[in-house]
């Protein structure tokens, strides 16, 4: 393959260039590369900012209001990272205040809010110690937590505050499904992947999208359909609220759009893709 080359200046599109560089040992590299400038610029303004944790800010999730705000910390690991790092999990408002906070053993790269900011669940990342699934109330209340099989990747809540889904919750078992207010385990599903990457309730409550490899399920524990591809592990999954689309950027580089029956409707490369 190569690199992908990528050229940013302030008041100019950022620039990629369309093939990828193939640099040769001890010899210059030179390209063409035209700078298209920016007709419109937006500035903002910084409402508030709060000093966090280490290890860093993974994942942000919200309420549909944005006035609550989760706040996973954790990290890719370096070679000098310690073999546990405990950190906090802070619940913010809409002015930066912490609301309040929970300690955890170990990283987090997985966090939710509910719709209307009533739950709030999180997991630990920990791939050194024992892993678990947390769910507070909105004043930080603990509801339940529970062990998990390996370090959780993604958590969500459903639509109706009904349901929490994450992985692993047990050996042979990639997805987890639980009541959000007791924690009772009322689904598992075996996803053929050893956990899952992402996971996401569709807008009527009643069914979930998971990946890789991409599976739509039923809360009552039926498969709907499943596509053994795999284009990359996907960043997010993003579905319409009319249920009609869902779209999976990945590490890939792709972005993938698929129709509610799980057909491949198109997917195009976009050379720097790095999130969602």
């Amino acid at each position: 393959a190569g690199y992908v080359l990528m050229v940013q200046k302030l008041g100019y599109q950022t620039y990629v260039h369309r093939d990828y560089v193939r640099p040769l040992s001890q010899s210059d590299t030179n390209l063409d590369i035209n700078m298209v400038p920016l007709n419109d610029q937006i500035d903002f303004d910084v409402k508030w900012d709060v000093p966090l944790w280490s290890p860093g800010v993974w994942e942000i999730e919200m309420n549909d209001a944005w006035d609550r705000f989760a706040v996973a910390m954790g990290k890719h690991p370096d070679p000098d990272d310690p073999e546990t790092w405990a950190t906090q999990l802070p619940f913010i408002d809409s002015n930066g205040d912490i609301l309040w906070t929970k300690s955890l053993p170990d990283q987090s790269w997985a966090v939710d809010v509910s719709g209307d900011g009533s739950i709030v669940s999180g997991t630990t990342h920990a791939t050194r110690a024992d892993n678990f699934i947390y769910v507070w109330d909105h004043d930080g209340n603990v509801l339940w937590s529970a062990p998990l099989d390996s370090e959780s990747l993604d958590v969500d809540i459903s639509i109706s505050n009904q349901y929490v889904a994450t992985g692993k919750p047990g050996s042979g078992y990639s997805l987890g499904l639980y009541d959000a207010r007791t924690g009772v385990k009322a689904r598992e599903f075996d996803t053929g992947w050893n956990k899952i990457r992402q996971v996401v309730f569709t807008p009527d409550g009643q069914h979930i999208v998971t990946g890789p490899m991409l599976h739509m399920l039923t809360v009552r524990g039926e498969t709907i359909w499943r596509r053994y591809e795999f284009s990359g592990l996907p960043y997010v999954i993003w579905i319409s609220s009319d249920q009609s689309r869902i779209m999976i950027p990945d590490k890939g580089d792709y972005v993938s759009m698929y129709n509610w029956d799980g057909d491949l409707l198109w997917r195009r490369m976009l050379r720097v893709l790095t999130y969602g």
